[in-house]
């Protein structure tokens, strides 16, 4: 009788692992279904002489702006994320 219960848990085990898997995999492939023309989505990405200075995905703020004025054919639309963060000081308080 405990074999059957281990047997029902273990497969209790597999079933609820293998549908976990199964959803993740959904949702990666799932991801890209909304975006229109998904093959040709680009991220710009710098080389910095001095690798401390910034973080590969960050570049000049203006970029994706002149490129789309510039090249309006293979630029159709962009998108900029300022990825800067603010702090918040109030006398010894800091609000990060």
């Amino acid at each position: 009788m405990t074999y059957i219960k281990n047997a029902q848990s273990n497969l209790s085990v597999g079933i609820a692992f293998t549908l976990l898997i199964g959803a993740y995999a959904w949702g990666k492939l799932k991801v890209n279904h909304q975006l229109k023309d998904a093959g040709n989505q680009y991220i710009n990405q710098s080389e910095w002489k001095n690798p401390g200075i910034g973080f590969e995905t960050v570049s000049v703020a203006e970029l994706p702006k002149v490129l789309k004025e510039n090249y309006p054919n293979p630029v159709k639309n962009f998108y900029h994320f300022d990825a800067i963060t603010t702090n918040v000081l109030k006398g010894d308080k800091h609000f990060p």
